[in-house]
C-alpha cells in the first residue's frame, strides 16, 4: 500500500469516529479533540490490522500517533520504508 493510500485509509477511519473535514495532516489529534482515549485503542487496532504492523511496547509513544503525518511516518518506519 502506498503512502497516499495509507493516508486515504487513515482519514477514512478517523472520519468514521469524528468530523475530520478541518483536520490537517500535522494537526494534533489529541489536543484538537479528534481522538480521545477510547478512540486511541481503535486507532491502534486499525494501524495494526490495516497497515500490517505489529506494535511493540516501545511503540506506544504518543508522538507516534499525535497526527496523521506522525502515524504515517511511524508506519513507514515500522515497515522499513523510511
Amino acid at each position: 500500500m502506498s503512502q497516499a493510500s495509507r493516508q486515504v485509509a487513515l482519514r477514512a477511519f478517523l472520519g468514521s469516529l469524528c468530523d475530520v473535514s478541518a483536520l490537517g495532516d500535522q494537526d494534533d489529534l489529541f489536543a484538537g479533540g479528534f481522538v480521545n482515549s477510547l478512540y486511541l485503542v481503535s486507532l491502534l487496532n486499525f494501524v495494526q490490522g490495516e497497515f500490517g504492523v505489529v506494535l511493540d511496547e516501545e511503540d506506544f509513544d504518543m508522538a507516534n500517533f499525535r497526527s496523521i503525518r506522525a502515524v504515517l511516518d511511524f508506519v513507514a518506519r515500522k515497515r522499513g520504508e523510511a
